[in-house]
């Protein structure tokens, strides 16, 4: 009997939850009309909805809202809810990068890198993963590192590319570290040490320099 009312209590809560964010949202507050538009996609406390997850992130986003503009972006590049449109995601990727959004700064990134829904560009590509490295992204700052492994978009330069698999390897991202192992064994004694030093020293906001 306890475990029943204890459920009752449980949904009561989250109807009553759901319903003061449907509120909220209908009044206009954007954080409000952000958080139904995940809620809509999720499925979480109202049935999941992915048309209805793009209404309310469309809506927020039109206010500025940097991450509803940045999972609009993300609806628009799946297909999610709308039709597929990927200068649309673009588009609304790009609004949220410059507002900080990390997320979608390193969004940005794998688009120029890859020609999606704008000119293939690796240079650009190379840009905004060092924006989202710069703010501890661990796969912007392995994707950089590859970057200035093979000379993408950026200037050769393996102790730089160490050192950011290495900033990323040590969040545990799969990429950084078999990147950093693998140029474990082709550094010099004295770039392995310069590479430790830059990893070392690099504090969240800034980007490495040699």
């Amino acid at each position: 009997m306890r475990k029943v009312v204890l459920f009752l209590l449980m949904a009561l809560s989250g109807s009553i939850w759901a319903g003061e964010v449907e509120d909220a949202a209908a009044r206009g507050d954007a954080a409000a009309q952000f958080q139904l538009g995940a809620m809509y996609e999720r499925g979480d406390e109202i049935p999941k909805d992915e048309a209805k997850a793009a209404e309310w992130y469309q809506k927020a986003a039109a206010q500025g809202h940097a991450r509803a503009q940045f999972f609009l972006g993300m609806m628009y590049a799946k297909g999610e809810g709308m039709p597929k449109d990927d200068a649309k995601a673009m588009e609304w990727c790009q609004k949220a990068a410059v507002q900080g959004d990390v997320l979608a700064q390193f969004q940005l990134g794998v688009m120029y890198a890859a020609g999606q829904g704008v000119a293939k560009d690796d240079a650009k590509a190379a840009e905004w993963y060092q924006k989202a490295a710069a703010q501890g992204h661990s796969r912007a700052q392995s994707n950089l590192g590859t970057m200035y492994l093979k000379g993408e978009g950026v200037a050769a330069d393996r102790v730089l590319a160490y050192a950011w698999f290495s900033l990323s390897a040590d969040q545990g991202d799969y990429k950084g570290l078999k990147g950093r192992n693998i140029l474990d064994a082709q550094l010099s004694p004295a770039e392995w040490k310069e590479a430790r030093r830059l990893a070392e020293r690099w504090q969240k906001g800034t980007v490495l320099q040699r």
